[in-house]
């Protein structure tokens, strides 16, 4: 019935501000910068209290979606609307704010991709130069 359902949710959402306060592990709950470890209890609380969709949270947490989850695309748009309940009208503010939390979140990992593409960028010009004075140098000596 009616009642129980709010008194569900009432706990539910007290479960996650108990989490949110609780600060003994040492770790901050749902901090963005550790998205990819973040529990279903966190993502709940990401999507409904910084996002402002309460009305799917409850369905993140029942499928069990863990922040590595949204993190590396798990959850395609089709998944989003027909199994979480997303609005349509959402589908796009989500995916942006979703966006914004892996550039955060896998900092580390778009640096060292980046560095990687930078380093072979130079490797690549180091050696078309070489080619290019290997070249003079062959037609100095013809």
């Amino acid at each position: 019935d009616e009642l129980s359902k709010i008194k569900a949710e009432s706990l539910f959402q007290e479960e996650l501000i108990k989490r949110k306060t609780n600060t003994s592990n040492g770790q901050k709950f749902c901090e963005e910068t550790n998205a990819e470890k973040w529990d279903r209890y966190e993502v709940a609380y990401w999507v409904g209290n910084i996002l402002g969709f309460t009305y799917c949270m409850r369905r993140f947490f029942d499928e069990k979606i863990s922040g590595s989850m949204l993190l590396f695309r798990d959850i395609d748009e089709k998944t989003l609307i027909q199994v979480i309940g997303l609005k349509s009208i959402h589908l796009n503010n989500f995916q942006r704010r979703l966006e914004n939390l892996r550039k955060i979140a896998l900092k580390e990992l778009y640096d060292a991709e980046r560095k990687k593409q930078e380093q072979m960028r130079q490797q690549k010009e180091k050696q078309q130069l070489e080619k290019k004075m290997d070249e003079e140098r062959v037609k100095r000596n013809s």
